[in-house]
């Protein structure tokens, strides 16, 4: 099984241009930080992507990670940024 992390921006966009079903036409799974669902949630998000968070396909997996432990180099990043790099390098199934 191929899984993959995301960070907010490539579910955000593939959302708005209608094309979010290629990323499991090419991975069977794509695991996001908690932070990456609640910025996709964010009040100021557009309502195709609000709509697509609450309806979550089945295809993407919300983990916890603890995004106070890293590099100090990480903190210049966002909390999703931050949280998908952290996520990417705990877990050992994802790409």
């Amino acid at each position: 099984m191929t899984v993959v992390v995301s960070d907010t921006s490539p579910l955000n966009y593939l959302v708005m241009i209608g094309e979010i079903t290629i990323l499991h036409r090419l991975y069977d799974k794509v695991v996001v930080p908690f932070e990456v669902l609640t910025e996709l949630e964010d009040d100021g998000a557009p309502a195709e992507v609000l709509q697509w968070v609450r309806s979550q396909p089945d295809w993407l997996e919300v983990r916890r990670v603890d995004i106070h432990h890293g590099e100090t180099a990480l903190n210049q990043l966002d909390k999703g940024e931050r949280a998908a790099i952290l996520l990417a390098r705990q877990e050992s199934d994802v790409l």
